[in-house]
């Protein structure tokens, strides 16, 4: 090989070594970079954490021989102390190892299995190059490079600089995407606990939220004690939220946020986060909440429940840290032509200097004494930045310092009226008058959750039976006839996935999946199994009552069809009132 055929071959190393971040197809790559030009066949090994060597990928100039390092990489196994191989003499000096010629009994040397001989003879190397793979001062391998005695060619000391070239590259290569391979698993396990962890804490509040609205519906509860009742779902709702800011994070850092887009009117969406947080926590803390809306062009191209949510995060905030008696201010104009601005000041505690470059944050919240005073994991923020990104918006932020307010400020481009619909998003007015109670087939293995839910599908005058196990909903279902199926999906006995496919098959029954989890996947799931409608927990009833009313509406046809997912509540980033009347 002339010295142009080298660079060329160190040049397409380096190429193709970096197209990928996948353990295995790195090293294929590796195998066959080398074939036919640097050798006739190769075996890469893999030095794992037990100080094991295992062949992991190989490849040979003749396709009808492949079969043969396939056996061998299931038969042989190299001890690392063993070092009349020449692969553990690498492993154990750190230094190449250049044989020149191959003598004939070295195969009996390394192994006495009769059919690893014979394979030793069929493959027939005449010369060898074996290589330390290692990077970071850690040894990852040997990749071993053999000309064959057919070939009637055999390495020579200049092939050893080439040699160990190509192995610097490949040894790079594969740290990268051994690295990328341990932080892809890492972000898989994150990804797992987060949304176990925010099951077991939708679960419980379930219960809360749904009594607590329940109770201040009661006309017949004493005044003395609504405020109370208020302030435990406020409190809930609070819970909630942090839930779905800290779910919302991951899914953007995923690229798993998903926007529909549509021509929004943005002075709708802002009248409605003034009027949400403006009635209840402002009026508590007898704050002046104002709103100017000057902007004659304010429709903007936007998801308008994630640009919702971005304007309640904003208000609350606004509301959150200006003392009692301050003032709210939420403005919009045009700054100029085909732009459009909103803009949310209050005379709070305002932002210090050294805090501002780095307000947008994930877990940034200032000082820690103010983390401690209002509470809070300062996600919001980043959150809210996030998506008005993904809007090809801008967010800043201004303050004079502290106590002297803040103003947070979003610009977006606008777009023409004709297709807005932002109404959809903000009605919330109760269904027409109820029709025949459903018979309903509950299922929850939380004990508070399913007297919840029943309670308040019985205040509706639907019939309910109640279930906490798959078991106990199975023999129900063959006792007598339902018109819905209401369940959990993490049963004790089973999942509610096999329970819906099941009712689904004998008995025709429609389904409303109920559950801690809501990702991408556990409503395609959801789906597939049969249900028309998957609430995430924590479940309001305004969204149980439109779900059931959705699912009376479909068709009488047993396919799956098309699954809906609840709409977001303002508690939760989204929207649809928490204080929906009862089902």
């Amino acid at each position: 090989m002339d010295d142009r055929s080298r660079l060329a071959l160190l040049a397409e190393a380096g190429r193709k070594l970096s197209e990928s971040l996948d353990y295995e197809t790195t090293l294929a790559t590796l195998a066959r970079l080398a074939i036919p030009r640097f050798a006739d066949y190769c075996l890469i090994f893999e030095l794992e954490e037990g100080r094991e060597l295992s062949i992991i990928a190989s490849a040979h100039v003749d396709p009808e021989k492949e079969s043969l390092l396939h056996r061998v990489s299931e038969r042989y196994q190299v001890v690392p102390d063993h070092l009349q191989s020449a692969v553990a003499q690498v492993v154990h000096t750190g230094e190449p190892l250049l044989v020149h010629e191959v003598p004939p009994a070295m195969g009996q040397a390394v192994s006495d299995d009769p059919e690893l001989l014979a394979i030793f003879d069929r493959l027939g190397p005449r010369s060898l190059l074996v290589l330390p793979l290692s990077a970071r001062g850690h040894a990852l391998g040997v990749i071993f490079l053999a000309m064959a005695v057919e070939s009637d060619r055999r390495y020579e000391e200049y092939d050893l600089v080439l040699g160990q070239e190509l192995a610097y590259r490949a040894a790079l290569a594969i740290d990268n995407a051994r690295l990328y391979t341990h932080a892809e698993a890492a972000n898989r396990a994150k990804d797992q606990f987060l949304a176990v962890l925010s099951h077991e804490l939708r679960t419980p509040i379930t219960p809360v939220l749904m009594t607590a609205i329940r109770l201040g519906q009661d006309p017949s509860l004493p005044e003395t004690l609504r405020e109370e009742v208020e302030r435990i779902r406020r409190n809930a709702e609070l819970q909630v939220k942090l839930i779905e800011d800290l779910l919302d994070l991951t899914r953007i850092a995923h690229g798993k946020v998903e926007l529909h887009f549509e021509a929004v009117d943005v002075h709708a969406l802002v009248r409605h986060a003034v009027e949400v947080y403006c009635a209840s926590q402002a009026h508590r803390k007898k704050i002046r909440c104002s709103l100017r809306d000057e902007a004659l062009e304010r429709h903007v191209w936007a998801d308008p429940v994630r640009l919702q949510q971005v304007l309640w995060n904003l208000v609350q905030n606004a509301v959150k840290f200006t003392p009692d008696g301050g003032t709210v201010e939420v403005r919009t104009w045009n700054p100029g032509p085909g732009r459009l601005a909103i803009e949310v000041a209050d005379s709070g505690i305002g932002i210090e200097p050294d805090v501002l470059p780095r307000l947008f944050d994930a877990y940034e919240q200032g000082r820690r004494a103010l983390a401690r005073r209002f509470g809070g994991l300062g996600m919001g923020l980043a959150l809210c930045k996030h998506l008005v990104e993904l809007h090809q918006g801008t967010l800043t932020a201004s303050s004079a310092g502290p106590g002297k307010g803040a103003t947070f400020t979003l610009e977006f481009s606008v777009v023409l009226p004709q297709s807005a619909k932002v109404e959809a998003i903000l009605d919330t007015r109760p269904d027409g008058p109820l029709r025949r109670p459903l018979r309903i087939l509950l299922v929850e293995d939380h004990e508070d959750t399913l007297h919840v839910m029943a309670e308040l599908l019985e205040l509706s005058r639907h019939e309910v039976a109640r279930a906490a196990s798959m078991a106990s909903a199975l023999r129900l279902a063959a006792s007598r006839p339902f018109d819905l199926l209401v369940s959990d999906l993490g049963l004790p006995d089973g999942s509610g996935l096999d329970l819906m496919r099941r009712v689904r098959e004998l008995y025709g029954m429609k389904g409303i999946a109920v559950s801690g989890f809501g990702t991408a996947e556990d409503i395609q799931l959801s789906r597939e199994a049969g249900f028309l409608e998957h609430l995430v927990k924590p479940v309001y009833p305004s969204k149980l009552k439109e779900a059931i009313a959705r699912v009376r509406a479909s068709s009488d046809d047993s396919s799956p069809g098309e699954l809906t997912i609840d709409p977001i509540d303002p508690a939760r980033g989204g929207t649809g009132s928490p204080l929906g009347g009862v089902l």
